[in-house]
């Protein structure tokens, strides 16, 4: 934005906003009207002005204004017929405001407009651009075969909304249609047209969208390219349950209503999701339904709350909870289509799950297709998987499917999540989840349950090993109440499997041995502080030699790296000094 600095009244004001205006204003000469009048694709606006005589012509802040409003729909310019005799005598005036057609710039193809404010000049224009193509039934059978998609205005009787005069100077590349709702009820009966006007987008696949927005030129012409390309079909009761939950197509579809804000900033980004999904193996088709006009069928496909999002795979419906953002609706598909979880049966469970050895750990959920908590479950089981791989297994089993299996195993609510652990054989023992069935709760709970290469340290520990060990340590001092350390733990684990061999790893849990971080200089949870190791004989200070800054495991491991080739480099300097002491050093006479 510009701040306007100027004098506060209305003439500055306009001025300034005129002045700031992007416009092109054309100055016709002579020796230039061909190559001005070839180079515009639209119509000419032209004001034949002779300064020497009184004649009407428009101002310059008219043309400004003008030019602004009908940008791209017509080019406005003018001639100075006090300068310009042979243009004016070529095309016979003197004065006036003229409209012409696309590269037609002659007295023959003239349109006198009798006005010269400019907003009725503004007005006069719209109604002489070109119509909108009218549609009947019987060329409708036609939209949707043409190679240009056509925009399709659905009112009653003609076309008088101005905004939409503009559309096709705006979309030179689309078909621009109208349908009289009051003549051709069945099209707009067929199409669901609950509000007039209404306007829509019809493509080549056969699919349609409407238009939600503000109801200009402009606006629509945004939506019509933004929508041209996307793959999203307008869905109603004929779509449900065949093809949509039938299970011989994948469907992600979003129900809506178009008076909710997070809908129409959903829209925009499902379109974009339809472009970039491409997977040919596993095509997937995007949908959407207006709860407002298929209210029932909402109802009866149990949506509640808008936007509600569904992925059909298989008739099983999987209910979208993240980001409503193309990443994460992409990201949600692929994990859909291909699970990280394992699909368990009865027979898969005993010989995985009941067969498994000491050190293997499986988390299992046991759900029903019915219950919306485990719907709600499933992405997040399978981001789950996919942070736990290579560390521990995940599964999932359908009890509905498999009832008596479940109830054998006392599954008695759903969902049931257990696991595993390591430190037993099969399915001896199992610890039952009951938090929060978030990715974090989730995780920080598994990873209690997984072996650990880090250290407990006691405050005995602390003092007897690690402060005289030779070796590099990395201490996290946390309070188990801390969020931010529960949070941290399971990467601080990962970045020790990084460094395993270089550096030992410890945890200090500072409720149980506040003495121990209170001396390491600890004022805040989760500190993580390293060692370097002790030299000549000598314990090492308690506070360490260096407190990390960032809990990235990457900037974390980079700086570990760094500390250990400085560890590294004083070593190889303490060496070469020793062993040049030592040639200078005399030796003794021998008796």
């Amino acid at each position: 934005g510009e701040f306007f600095r100027g004098t506060r009244t209305t003439d500055s004001i306009i001025n300034y906003i005129l002045d700031s205006l992007d416009v092109v204003l054309v100055d016709l000469h002579f020796d230039q009207f061909d190559a001005e009048i070839d180079a515009s694709d639209v119509p000419w606006l032209i004001t034949f002005c002779d300064p020497t005589d009184e004649t009407d012509c428009l101002s310059h802040e008219s043309q400004i204004k003008i030019s602004a409003v009908l940008n791209n729909m017509v080019t406005v310019g003018s001639v100075d017929c006090a300068n310009e005799e042979a243009l004016c005598k070529f095309l016979g005036r003197r004065s006036g405001v003229v409209f012409y057609p696309a590269k037609e710039v002659t007295p023959e193809r003239e349109t006198v407009v009798e006005e010269y404010h400019s907003q009725d000049v503004i007005q006069a224009v719209l109604g002489l651009l070109p119509n909108l193509i009218s549609v009947d039934d019987e060329s409708f059978k036609m939209v949707g075969l043409t190679p240009e998609p056509w925009l399709i205005h659905f009112g009653k009787g003609d076309v008088k909304a101005l905004e939409m005069r503009k559309l096709p100077s705006l979309l030179p590349e689309f078909q621009v249609g109208h349908v009289d709702c009051v003549q051709f009820p069945a099209l707009c009966e067929i199409h669901h047209v609950h509000k007039y006007p209404s306007v829509a987008l019809f493509k080549q696949n056969g699919a349609y969208e409407w238009h939600h927005g503000r109801y200009t030129a402009q606006d629509i012409a945004v939506f019509a390219r933004d929508t041209s390309s996307s793959k999203v079909f307008t869905l109603g009761p004929d779509s449900f349950p065949n093809p949509v939950t039938t299970g011989e197509e994948n469907w992600f579809v979003d129900f809506f209503a178009p008076w909710c804000p997070p809908c129409m900033k959903l829209l925009p980004e499902w379109r974009k999701a339809s472009k970039m999904y491409n997977d040919e193996n596993n095509e997937v088709k995007f949908g959407t339904v207006d709860c407002t006009v298929h209210k029932t069928l909402c109802q009866q496909y149990n949506i509640r709350s808008y936007p509600s999002t569904v992925f059909y795979n298989n008739t099983m419906p999987h209910s979208f909870r993240g980001r409503h953002s193309v990443d994460s609706l992409i990201e949600f598909i692929e994990d859909t289509l291909r699970p990280s979880s394992q699909l368990l049966t009865p027979e898969s469970f005993d010989a995985l799950v009941g067969g498994k050895a000491k050190g293997e750990t499986w988390l299992v959920d046991f759900h029903a297709p019915w219950c919306s908590h485990c719907q709600e479950l499933a992405p997040v089981w399978n981001k789950l998987a996919k942070k736990l791989k290579g560390e521990a297994s995940v599964g999932s089993i359908d009890c509905q499917k498999y009832n008596s299996f479940c109830t054998r195993h006392g599954i008695q609510s759903f969902p049931t999540i257990r696991l595993y652990p390591h430190s037993s054989e099969g399915v001896r023992r199992s610890v039952h989840y009951q938090g929060w069935h978030n990715l974090d709760s989730l995780h920080s709970w598994a990873f209690r349950y997984l072996p650990s290469i880090v250290t407990d340290l006691n405050s005995f520990d602390f003092d007897d090993k690690l402060l005289i060990s030779e070796s590099p340590w990395i201490v996290d001092f946390f309070a188990p109440w801390c969020g931010h350390c529960v949070h941290f733990a399971p990467y601080f684990e990962k970045l020790a499997k990084r460094l395993e061999g270089k550096v030992q790893f410890g945890k200090v849990n500072c409720d149980e041995h506040h003495h121990v971080c209170v001396e390491a200089g600890v004022r805040a949870y989760p500190s993580i502080i390293f060692y370097r190791g002790a030299t000549n004989g000598r314990s090492q200070p308690s506070r360490g030699d260096h407190a990390f800054r960032s809990q990235d495991i990457d900037d974390m491991y980079d700086a570990t790296m760094r500390l250990l080739q400085d560890l590294e480099d004083r070593k190889d300097k303490q060496k070469k000094k020793t062993a040049k002491s030592r040639k200078k050093t005399p030796a003794h006479d021998e008796f």
